[in-house]
């Protein structure tokens, strides 16, 4: 069976090709495509699939209208490393197509292959490895960073609005026309929304409930995204409402009394606001990292199956504390979590779907200080699974110790600054095959899969200068799925 691959695709009606031992399918996570630019200002240009492929340099990083016909992208299948491209799926016409990514978690279950849809979003180049094992060639690879579905609508727009419990998702709203009678843009607000399910039925929604409570799990206390008893009431307009998924200023809420970060960076007060960043869709086992600052709640969008059972992991450097809550389909805060400490994890286990649809995932800072993070969201109900595991958050210098199950790998995350020269050592205390890896603090693979130790060596990345700041994570697992035990040291250099 080969390494697993951390980005999976989320599609309700596609049976995934399997490989190896056991039924799972998946591949070593590789190649992720960096954070885009920021989308080019002004309106989007019309193309065609013809002409971008006439002709792919001549369009790179203009904001483009496609129109085409959706289809998923081919899995590619090995039996040990995969290399796979950032491209997720595709828009195609009668005989070509161009390869296509965003908006995962909600166009893979719910398009049906050969849905004819009109997309926007900028034409990208990049080049790296694709294919199987550490050897693959490198292509070079064309393709759309899709930042709005035009139509069909609505498929991929979420609006948030304040409740008591925090964050709604509100329903989709309907597409208005425009001057010339097309529908206008996916998202388009309407006088009347639809209702939502207890106004439909009368009853409530099916919520989700943790499979297995965690012992002694401490009494929620109101936080910032929460009423305060002693706040004082703010008026807002209708405008300051709502929040989209294009990143409009979410609703506030008062902030409570904070401590001075440990690392000496800016920090909420008591009477700074929180606004609710919309962070976009996480695909599972897909680790993905960002900042944070204290006055934000930053929201992901996740997409399950009724009796899903999910995990949830979240690290974040070792002076900060986060907080997790959940939202369910209709809004409805189904957990809200801060039982580990300051730079511990933050582990929501279990956590079975009642009802199948689009969940949230809020993260928020406890005590309002900037911070990093990294998360990456498991279910066992795919196919593909595996058991990766946030293991802990390591100081520079200081020795840890690591003990892994059978088919499982492990994550170490430290928080360095750009320019630093470090060396990482990975040592089995027992007769294991072990391999690192790195990854930069948006979870994307900065140091390919080491193994260059026999059985029973030390893994090393020597002398390796960061190229930026944030929080690092550092994958170790073993190299035939045995159980294995080890250390792993992160030194400055």
């Amino acid at each position: 069976m080969k390494r697993p691959q951390l980005i999976l695709f989320i599609a309700l009606s596609l049976l995934i090709a399997s490989c190896g031992r056991g039924t799972g399918s998946s591949g070593i996570f590789a190649n992720r495509a960096a954070a885009p630019p920021l989308t080019p200002s002004g309106p989007a240009q019309d193309a065609t699939i013809v002409e971008l492929l006439e002709a792919p340099a001549a369009r790179e990083g203009d904001l483009l209208r496609v129109t085409g016909q959706y289809r998923r992208a081919p899995f590619i299948v090995c039996d040990d490393l995969v290399r796979r491209s950032p491209a997720t799926w595709m828009l195609a016409d009668e005989s070509q197509t161009i390869s296509a990514r965003g908006f995962e978690s909600l166009v893979h279950p719910l398009l049906p292959r050969g849905l004819t849809m009109t997309v926007e979003g900028v034409w990208r180049h990049w080049r790296g490895p694709v294919g199987c094992g550490k050897d693959a060639p490198r292509q070079d690879v064309w393709y759309l960073q899709v930042t709005n579905i035009v139509s069909p609508s609505p498929v991929a727009r979420v609006t948030l609005t304040p409740t008591t419990d925090g964050l709604a998702q509100a329903p989709t709203a309907t597409p208005q026309p425009t001057g010339d009678g097309e529908p206008g843009p996916v998202g388009t607000p309407v006088p009347e929304p639809s209702p939502t399910p207890e106004e439909a039925t009368g009853t409530p929604p099916p919520t989700a409930t943790p499979r297995t409570p965690t012992p002694g799990a401490p009494t929620f206390t109101p936080t910032a995204e929460t009423e305060e008893p002693d706040a004082t009431p703010t008026a807002t307009s209708a405008a300051d409402e709502t929040a989209t998924a294009e990143g409009t200023e979410a609703p506030t809420t008062t902030a409570s009394p904070t401590a001075t970060s440990a690392a000496g960076g800016a920090t909420a007060s008591p009477t700074a606001t929180r606004t609710v960043a919309d962070m976009g869709s996480v695909d599972f086992q897909d680790l993905r990292g960002d900042f944070m600052s204290g006055t934000e709640i930053h929201s992901w969008q996740f997409s399950v199956r009724a009796g899903d059972a999910i995990t949830i992991n979240v690290a974040s450097r070792l002076e900060t504390d986060v907080r997790l809550a959940v939202l369910d389909p209709a809004g409805n805060r189904i957990v809200d979590q801060n039982s580990s400490g300051a730079g511990e994890i933050e582990r929501i286990e279990g956590l079975e779907a009642g009802a199948a649809g689009a969940y949230r995932l809020l993260i928020n800072e406890e005590q309002g200080r900037d911070t990093d993070y990294m998360l990456i969201l498991l279910n066992d109900g795919l196919d593909n699974y595996f058991a990766f595991s946030f293991a802990g958050v390591l100081s520079y210098g200081s020795n840890r110790s690591g003990s892994l199950a059978e088919e499982m790998d492990h994550f170490w995350f430290f928080f360095g600054n750009a320019g630093e020269r470090i060396t990482i050592n990975v040592a089995p205390t027992d007769n294991s095959n072990l391999f690192l890896e790195v990854y930069d603090p948006e979870g994307n693979m900065e140091v390919e899969t080491i193994d260059d130790a026999t059985a029973g060596g030390t893994e090393q990345l020597l002398n390796f200068q960061l190229p930026t700041t944030g929080l690092f994570a550092i994958r170790v697992g073993e190299m035939n799925y045995e159980p294995a035990n080890y250390t792993v040291l992160v030194a400055r250099n």
